[in-house]
């Protein structure tokens, strides 16, 4: 499980699934929440638990996967609900969906420009994806952020020790892994 939100902190959940950690981080001190999820069925599950909060004017949601490029891209489609990756060899898929693709620089400034100067909280579940949302991100980039939570699935495509490597670079010194595979990395300063 990802932990709660600071105070008043914004939360980009990347991978948002049906809204279940968007709802949470707003009930447990996020002042607003963007979601990302390109798969149309989650994505159809997600906009349900948007319009259930409704007025909601501090949760975003956006069908969107977010990685390196600006495009569209395949994602491949897994019948359970969770499964779905742009890479193949991270699923049982029994289909593909075209989806578009924006980058995390996009997904920061859009926070900073709807909200203002904030604090974030960086929420990555994206199926062995999290180099491609991660690893190219700028320490510019990544300056309002102040934790980074992502999964790294097994089979995962890139080397964990070095997406920890260039996250350090930006300040993320201080690195905590629950269950082997979900990190938590904050800045030591």
């Amino acid at each position: 499980m990802y932990p709660p939100p600071e105070e008043g902190a914004v939360v980009i959940d990347i991978g948002a699934h049906k809204g279940y950690y968007a709802t949470w981080a707003l009930a447990n001190g996020a002042v607003s929440v963007a979601s990302y999820e390109p798969q149309s069925a989650n994505f159809a599950a997600l906009e349900r638990a948007w319009r259930s909060r409704k007025p909601c004017t501090m949760w975003t949601i956006n069908r969107a996967a977010v990685g390196p490029v600006v495009g569209l891209v395949s994602l491949y489609v897994s019948d359970e609900s969770w499964a779905h990756s742009i890479y193949p060899s991270m699923s049982r898929f029994r289909t593909a969906e075209e989806v578009w693709m924006t980058t995390l620089e996009f997904a920061i400034n859009d926070c900073q420009s709807r909200w203002g100067h904030c604090r974030i909280l960086l929420k990555v579940d994206v199926e062995g994806a999290a180099f491609d949302v991660l690893g190219h991100a700028q320490p510019d980039e990544l300056r309002p952020v102040y934790q980074i939570c992502f999964d790294h699935e097994p089979g995962s495509p890139y080397d964990v020790d070095e997406l920890l490597s260039r996250l350090a670079v930006a300040g993320f010194d201080l690195v905590t892994v629950d269950r082997d595979q979900e990190f938590r990395l904050t800045r030591s300063k």
